[in-house]
């Protein structure tokens, strides 16, 4: 189409110049019609041409199937106003997490870190934590969907660090960083890591 288009400003070009007067050589340029493979009607008809721009922003193609009246009432109430507290305690308590299967369990903050922690930090990881302990027990009832709110719930515990390290001090940020999360934020080994940390230094300069 892109070419056709080309080829339609040549020749209206073209036609231009040998209705001024002569070519260079004294002949004048005799134009042929070009007949476009898509003519701009065609495109509008059948949206043929347009693919190359790129889907359309108001395209339904990437949303599923409609719900149920009666969910789709029910789910927009949740996500505007969230549960009601007897509702949600009550699902709670139905939906236990596995015994054998503690990663649903939100990782609790290291004994060692917390004493380091403000007020406001903590504040703020127990309100995600608690966040996380709603998706896990959810989790303990769902099949393939628990791959995608696995997924939300380790970005959580990745955020609850990442707004934890920095009221560490220097030497337990280097640790933290390299301790992975379980059953802990910062795994089970910190303690016995910052001894170590603490042992190599004064070893260093014992030495010196």
């Amino acid at each position: 189409m892109q070419e056709h288009l080309s080829k339609l400003c040549e020749s209206s070009e073209s036609s231009e110049t040998s209705s001024e007067g002569e070519m260079p050589d004294g002949e004048f340029t005799i134009l042929k019609n070009i007949e476009p493979d898509v003519t701009i009607d065609e495109i509008e008809h059948t949206g043929q041409g347009f693919s190359a721009l790129g889907p359309r922003p108001d395209s339904l193609d990437n949303l599923g199937k409609d719900l149920h009246e009666e969910i789709v009432v029910r789910c927009n109430n949740f996500f505007k106003k969230g549960l009601p507290k007897d509702q949600q305690e009550a699902l709670i308590a139905k939906h236990k997490i596995p015994s054998n299967c503690k990663s649903l369990q939100p990782p609790q903050i290291n004994a060692d870190v917390q004493p380091c922690l403000i007020k406001l930090v903590l504040e703020h990881n127990r309100f995600i934590s608690a966040l996380q302990q709603q998706l896990g027990d959810g989790l303990s009832s769902l099949a393939e969907a628990c791959q995608l709110f696995a997924n939300v719930h380790h970005g959580l515990s990745v955020h609850r660090r990442l707004k934890i390290i920095p009221d560490l001090n220097p030497e337990c940020k280097k640790e933290a960083d390299t301790l992975k999360m379980y059953e802990f934020l910062f795994n089970t080994k910190f303690a016995e890591a910052m001894r170590n940390e603490h042992a190599i230094k004064k070893a260093s300069v014992d030495f010196k």
